[in-house]
């Protein structure tokens, strides 16, 4: 397993590219605010043959470049079930902070797990 750390966004949140050596096949472990993450991993070469999208948790700065990510990557995307209620908050959730610039669209969360 090949681990790639990617620090993004004005949070610097720390994400992750993992990838499978014998197949190929990535995942992509929380999203940043932005869409640097997805910018970087396009500009990779080879380009990342990404698989999974995992969020942590549903804070803007884990879960709010969701929905580029998704439009680059055909990948199936999983949260934590009990994420889920924040995650829906996402399209408020700069306003908390008076900075509703953050604000941002959820995205499609294809799985959730509980444990």
């Amino acid at each position: 397993m090949e681990i790639t750390c990617i620090t993004v966004g004005m949070f610097q949140v720390n994400t992750y590219l993992l990838r499978d050596e014998a197949t190929g096949f990535c995942a992509v472990v929380d999203t940043g605010e932005t869409d640097e993450l997805t910018r970087q991993l396009q500009a990779m070469t080879p380009r990342p043959d990404v698989h999974l999208i995992l969020l942590t948790h549903s804070h803007i700065d884990h879960a709010g470049a969701l929905v580029p990510l998704q439009e680059a990557f055909e990948a199936t995307t999983v949260l934590p079930a009990k994420e889920r209620p924040l995650f829906d908050l996402l399209p408020e959730q700069g306003a908390w902070f008076n900075a509703a610039f953050l604000n941002r669209p959820c995205g499609r969360i294809d799985r959730e797990v509980v444990d």
